[in-house]
């Protein structure tokens, strides 16, 4: 049992995928505010990650985030156990650089802190909890492109480094761990402007979590995203 649960300590920052953060300033132009809600999903071979997310762009370069999300654990990452998380992530975003006739691409900077609250039957049952935090840093470049005269595509790539607090408790005592990790991300933002003005946007997305550690596997997750942005001309 020791063992087991130490071999929980030790995986699970490598585990955890980040919350996925709202957008709303990679939708709208310098000097123009809005506010977005969007679904997630997330999808990698160690977890199935369910969210909400909503946030606020002001003048289109400086926005506040929400996300919250439902995180479904594959037993074998943790011996056989049933585990499951709710993850609350607030973020900050600032967009520095906006595309204009003589700026080719835009640029944003993104800061989240993510709480992991776990619950898990199986681990209740040997009187064990799990806790976790993550301080995320990452910056992209995207670019608008347009279709036609209401449909939109933006390429983005971006870089992040995450920083993750982990620790298992138990009758045998306590084992903590903290570990760091790059992750790449690469999206399409598929825009579609109704006639009231309004954006939808889908979403795909591929995120490379790359751990810095010897012991922990690079993780790759699937992420689709659903959002509605209204902005406020």
């Amino acid at each position: 049992m020791k063992r087991t649960l130490i071999a929980l300590a030790i995986v699970l920052p490598a585990l955890a995928p980040r919350p996925a953060s709202a957008q709303v300033s990679i939708w709208l132009q310098r000097g123009v505010s809005g506010y977005a809600g969007a679904l997630t999903f997330g999808a990698s071979s160690t977890a199935t990650t369910f969210g909400v997310a909503g946030g606020y762009s002001y003048e289109g370069y400086l926005e506040l985030d929400l996300n919250l999300n439902y995180i479904n654990y594959d037993k074998d990452s943790f011996a056989g156990a049933s585990v499951h998380a709710f993850a609350v992530a607030p973020a900050v975003q600032y967009h520095p650089l906006k595309q204009s006739a003589e700026m080719p691409v835009s640029l944003g900077l993104t800061a989240q802190v993510a709480k992991l609250f776990f619950s898990s039957s199986d681990l209740d049952s040997i009187d064990t909890s799990l806790s976790e935090t993550d301080l995320s840093v990452n910056a992209s470049v995207y670019r608008f492109v347009k279709l036609t005269s209401n449909i939109g595509i933006i390429p983005a790539g971006g870089v992040g480094v995450t920083h993750s607090w982990a620790s298992v408790s138990s009758p045998l005592g306590d084992v903590n761990n903290d570990d760091t990790s790059i992750s790449l991300a690469f999206g399409a933002y598929l825009a579609y402007i109704d006639d009231a003005g309004r954006i939808w946007g889908l979403v795909p997305s591929v995120t490379v979590n790359i751990p810095t550690c010897d012991r922990c596997d690079t993780v790759t997750v699937f992420g689709l995203e659903l959002g509605l942005i209204i902005s406020q001309q």
